[in-house]
């Protein structure tokens, strides 16, 4: 088999992670079939769980073409069970049966063409295609300066402030109260930046959610322009506005949100692995708990819980039994 293979890349800037590609050739040897079946199932079922975009090719010797073929159609139910495509149609082989094939998971292959070669270069024919593949890029990062705010900048800056008690006996005259302000303001600023002087840090543009689109943004912005009316002039005309407002931003968000991932989980019904790993996304609870119950309860409590409980138990049983009384008669 001949391949020639066009690789076209599309920018992406919402997804950052780094995309695995394999690109792997097989050559079925002809003869027993059975092994080479349950190893290939093995080989596929690990390999589109491991990376994101996979394609296959290669002369796999089975007839595809011929509907009846047993082997044809063991091979098609593994494709069809992992979520593997295969892609060419027509025969690529001088006796007029389709051997070599294209098989993809998670890429879009367009343009699949084959071209008949001269007989004195191979019995096979030349198999063509087009790859669609997205290539990521990263958000460029910007700087700008800083300071460094903790709880004990307060008692540094007092700590190190000069003593400003000839400044506050100077007479305030207008003709001296600019200078004085400024010289104030040169010791607070100086001193400032002896206990948290400024630094240039690193940051990257964190990109919008991918369902906050116009529509949702519109409403907020009208949410929020009720909400200032309201609070200014506190009539409930606006109240009310605000809070319908807001009803029906929240409603679309959902919405968004909802049809955002049931657009991404369509488009990706082919890749497991981005499959769960969106499912887990979303079903993961992001809210700490609210109580560590394993540092406050050990084993040892656990069971002298319920040791002291069955003493208890006991001990009330022994106190509700009634007094026996042996009389004899004589």
């Amino acid at each position: 088999m001949v391949l020639h293979v066009t690789l076209s890349r599309e920018t992406s800037v919402n997804d950052k992670s780094p995309i695995t590609f394999v690109l792997a050739t097989v050559y079925r040897p002809p003869g027993h079939h059975t092994d080479f079946l349950k190893e290939f199932a093995d080989f596929i079922s690990e390999l589109v769980l491991a990376t994101d975009k996979v394609l296959i090719v290669g002369d796999f010797k089975i007839h595809v073409d011929i509907e009846n073929d047993a082997l044809a159609a063991a091979f098609t139910d593994i494709l069809n069970s992992i979520g593997v495509r295969q892609h060419v149609s027509g025969p690529t082989h001088c006796q007029n049966h389709t051997l070599d094939l294209i098989l993809s998971h998670g890429i879009d292959v367009n343009a699949v063409e084959i071209l008949q070669q001269s007989d004195d270069i191979s019995d096979h024919y030349l198999v063509s295609c087009i790859l669609q593949i997205t290539k990521t890029v990263n958000s460029t990062p910007y700087y700008k300066y800083g300071r460094t705010i903790t709880s004990t900048t307060k008692d540094c800056f007092l700590s190190n402030l000069p003593d400003l008690s000839e400044f506050l006996s100077m007479t305030n005259s207008s003709e001296k109260l600019d200078d004085l302000t400024e010289t104030i303001d040169s010791l607070f600023l100086r001193t400032l930046d002896t206990v948290a002087p400024l630094r240039l840090r690193k940051f990257k543009e964190n990109s919008p959610t991918p369902w906050y689109n116009e529509h949702t943004r519109a409403l907020n912005r009208a949410a929020r322009k009720m909400e200032r009316s309201w609070r200014k002039t506190k009539l409930e005309v606006f109240r009310t506005a605000w809070r319908e407002c807001t009803i029906s931003y929240r409603k679309a968000l959902k919405s968004a949100r909802s049809d955002y991932f049931s657009t991404l989980l369509k488009e990706n019904k082919h890749n497991p692995r981005y499959l769960f790993n969106t499912v887990a996304k979303l079903t993961k609870n992001k809210e700490p708990t609210g109580t560590d119950y394993a540092h406050q309860h050990s084993s040892n409590n656990f069971m002298n819980y319920f040791t002291s409980k069955i003493d208890t138990i006991r001990d009330k049983i022994v106190t509700m039994q009634p007094s026996i009384t042996v009389s004899h008669q004589i």
